[in-house]
């Protein structure tokens, strides 16, 4: 099942350095952060963002596992603050790591990009894991009233994702179920 229409988050949230990746959410999988990673991809404009998503998506079909989901960073990257943090690693990295660093390279450079430090813009994901949560009323009330400016907002397996711009995330603390992502991922896609 697609879970968004690709054609609006082509237009907001593809453009410039980004990441698209295969996450392993089944709940037998107690690793955290990259370690759930089964593929992940670069982008660097929209061109390429959507030659990834069709890759990751015919990645996905084959797997055949619903507990793979299809994400991308909601912000752009900064590839000079994510090259620095590569180099910096490479500079204090024992030589008897070598060999486990520069073979898993890409893996490294994936993980300095998404790295908080490496995000350009300045999305924020509000992941609401209630399934009868309502965004529209979330948005006439809540956005309004605190001027949280929405972009959009699309049902999730568990509940719903609004990605905003930023705002003072103690407006948040009266809104259960509801955890703030500063520079989360967009679900893209979840087999059925």
């Amino acid at each position: 099942m697609l879970i968004n229409s690709l054609d609006p988050l082509m237009n907001h949230y593809s453009d410039g350095v980004r990441v698209q990746m295969l996450i392993d959410r089944s709940v037998g999988n107690t690793n955290k952060g990259s370690k759930r990673w089964v593929n992940k991809l670069i982008s660097r404009d929209i061109e390429s963002y959507k030659k990834n998503v069709d890759k990751l998506l015919t990645q996905q079909q084959f797997i055949g596992d619903p507990n793979i989901r299809l994400y991308a960073s909601v912000n752009s990257r900064k590839v000079t603050t994510a090259v620095r943090m590569l180099h910096h690693a490479m500079i204090d990295l024992p030589p008897e790591d070598y060999v486990n660093f520069y073979t898993n390279i890409h893996n490294k450079f994936v993980s300095c990009l998404m790295k908080p430090a490496s995000r350009l813009s300045k999305y924020f994901i509000i992941d609401v894991d209630d399934p009868d949560f309502f965004p529209e009323l979330f948005i006439s009330s809540i956005a309004l009233a605190h001027k949280i400016h929405t972009h959009h907002y699309y049902k999730t397996p568990g509940g719903w994702h609004i990605i905003t711009n930023p705002f003072d995330i103690r407006l948040l603390a009266d809104t259960p179920k509801a955890e703030l992502k500063t520079d989360g991922l967009i679900l893209l896609n979840v087999l059925e």
